[in-house]
């Protein structure tokens, strides 16, 4: 990491770790959630609250995981399907009425 706490190396992120935070048994089963493993992302305003929440996803973790992908963005900058994943999971987490 560097003096302000960003991480420099991919395995600083620890995207695994983000990735299954919603409690999936792989990390191709979020893909497949968010809508990854197609051509074009699920748009944020196909996911509610209560869906995410039964799939184990809460604000903080989706805000934790786009944090990840934007740190991926900024480490590998040719990586374009970190920044498309990184403003669907902010969208999803910014916009959505959640209970708490």
């Amino acid at each position: 990491m560097d003096s302000a706490g960003l991480p420099q190396k991919l395995s600083e992120v620890r995207m695994h770790d983000r990735l299954l935070a919603g409690g999936a048994a792989s990390i191709a089963a979020v893909g497949k959630f968010f809508g990854w493993d197609g051509v074009l992302v699920i748009s944020p305003d196909e996911f509610s609250a209560d869906m995410l929440a039964k799939h184990g996803w809460t604000r903080e973790k989706l805000t934790e995981l786009a944090e990840g992908y934007e740190h991926v963005s900024r480490i590998t900058p040719d990586n374009t399907s970190a920044v498309t994943r990184a403003i669907q999971l902010r969208e999803i987490a910014d916009n959505l009425e959640w209970e708490n």
